[in-house]
């Protein structure tokens, strides 16, 4: 009973927090807003100077997201236990 208590116990300290889901939602839909601004600036570039400058910008927002949201799955993500 004592170890099915620890377990437990232990079980919920690794849960992420309602404010750590909506956080990861959130760089979800970041993500996907920034790359959708990304195509659409390729294609509509008529200043190009200035929209290379921009695209790179959303780049590195959108790598430190998605930097963000693998160290969020890597926390809280399925584990895969062994046989």
């Amino acid at each position: 009973m004592a170890d099915r208590v620890m377990q437990l116990d232990a079980n919920v300290k690794f849960r992420p927090s309602p404010i750590e889901f909506e956080m990861a939602y959130q760089v979800r839909v970041a993500i996907d807003r920034i790359r959708f601004a990304i195509k659409v600036t390729d294609q509509f570039a008529q200043h190009r100077g200035l929209l290379q400058e921009a695209g790179l910008q959303l780049l590195d927002a959108l790598d430190r997201l998605e930097s963000a949201e693998r160290g969020f799955q890597r926390r809280y993500g399925p584990k895969i236990r062994g046989p």
